[in-house]
Formats: C-alpha cells, structure tokens, sequence
C-alpha cells in the first residue's frame, strides 16, 4: 500500500510500528546487521510505539533518531472471556498462575512455590524459559495451553504472578493487564516498565526483582488474604477499563496521528 501510494498519489503514507522492542545481540556482527536492518525500518515509519518510556528514551539515543519518533502509548488490548461461567473452572483444585516466555524468572518462581507448596501453574510453551523451574509435586507445566485454553487457565486461577528477570525491555505487561482484565490479583516484578502500569497496593503488589523474601510475602498475603485480593482485583480491573482497554488504545493512536 505504501508503494502504490506513492506511484499513484506522490505520497508517502504516514506508517506508524507499534510495539516496538529491541533487543541487544550478544555476537558482535549479528548487533550490527540487525541495528542496520532496523535502522531502514525506523527510518521509513512515521512514528514509534514502545509500550515505557524507558525503551523510548533508550531507542531515540541508540538509532539518533528525532525527538518525535519514538513515543510511548500504553499497551492494550481486548480480552475474551470463557464462552460460559462453566469453563472458569477447569477443576476444583485452588491454584497460582503464571505465563510468559519473554524475560521471565521462573527459576525464582519455582523456588518460592517448592518451599510454600501452593499449587502452582505455569503456562509456558518455551522448555528454555522453565528449564530452571523448580521441580516439585505442586509446579505444573503447561506448555501447550493456548487460546481460549489459557483463558480458562487465567480466568480460574486465586491469583497470577509476573516474574520479570529483565529491566530494560517490556516484558509481562501482556499477561498483567489480561489478569486484570479478568479481575485477578496480580503480583509483578518492580521494573521501570511494569511500574507504569501498576501501583503498589492499589492495582497490584509490586516486588524486588530478584527477591525470594518479597516474592514469598508477596505470595503469602495474596494466598491468605480473601480482602486484600478482592479489594486489587477490583481495582486492577477498573484500572485496566480506564487506561489499558483496547477502545483506549485505539484512541491514543488515533490522537497520534491526528496531531502528526
């Protein structure tokens, strides 16, 4: 499309590349290909969304690029729930969840639940992201759990848990802001991306990253107090509404492009 407008109108078309992560190449000559192969694509896009500010900052320095084509837009999305109050419960068992392949510390995670002995489900269809994971009678791995599957999963679960093993890239804001979305208190590791889109004690609880103790008492609390979970899940959802819905995210590209 931009190629035929361009022959047809003599103009280039206004192409905006949401979602935008980069990652860091340890091979030296790998680095250096992908930064000049993204450095095209930048180049011939009009604006880009990283979902932190962070990642903005940190790409406007590494690809010298204007002020202006990086910005940051709060990711969203929508979530389908389970087709019927049925499927929320795939079975009587009280369980934790966690999700994700990208940047996560399950090995943490694994340890935490090995000493608690909660129930714990992790839905991860990367062997290389839980190789680490605990392995004990209460830890199962999900690892072909997709789709409305993993909603189940998500919607049934006491509560969801974040590990988050990076600090300079998004990571687990996909898997926070859906348990939101289905009203589930959350725990997320403290980085300077998941910090944008929780508050601690108010729409999540929010621990050192690395921290077995706070990741333990994080757990513990969750697991025993019915009010606390109640009163961030509530909350988180009504957050979710406001800030991270899709029909929101659609109006903040929207307004993008309006004042571009």
């Amino acid at each position: 499309m931009s190629i035929v407008s361009l022959l047809l109108f003599r103009k280039r078309p206004k192409l905006m590349l949401l979602g935008f992560i980069y990652t860091r190449r340890q091979q030296q000559w790998i680095s250096k290909i992908k930064r000049c192969y993204f450095s095209v694509i930048v180049g011939l896009a009009h604006r880009v969304v990283c979902h932190s500010v962070l990642e903005v900052e940190d790409n406007r320095r590494f690809f010298n690029s204007p002020d202006s084509k990086f910005i940051f837009i709060p990711y969203g999305l929508h979530v389908y729930a389970p087709r019927s109050s049925a499927q929320l419960q795939p079975d009587s068992e009280l369980y934790a969840l966690s999700a994700g392949r990208s940047g996560r510390d399950y090995a943490l995670l694994g340890r935490v639940f090995a000493e608690l002995g909660y129930p714990l489900r992790i839905v991860c269809d990367s062997d290389q992201a839980v190789k680490e994971a605990e392995s004990a009678e209460n830890i199962r791995i999900l690892n072909s759990c997709y789709g409305e599957d993993y909603l189940k999963q998500l919607a049934a679960a006491k509560l969801v848990i974040v590990p988050i093993a990076v600090d300079d890239i998004s990571a687990g804001q996909m898997v926070f802001l859906q348990a939101m979305a289905l009203r589930k208190p959350v725990i997320i590791t403290d980085t300077p991306t998941t910090r944008l889109y929780a508050e601690h004690g108010k729409t999540a609880l929010l621990v050192e990253k690395g921290s077995f103790t706070e990741l333990k008492l994080a757990v513990e609390a969750l697991w025993g107090d019915a009010e606390l979970a109640a009163r961030l899940a509530e909350t988180g959802y009504r957050h979710f509404c406001d800030q991270h819905s899709i029909a929101v995210f659609v109006k903040n590209i929207c307004d993008v492009l309006k004042a571009s």
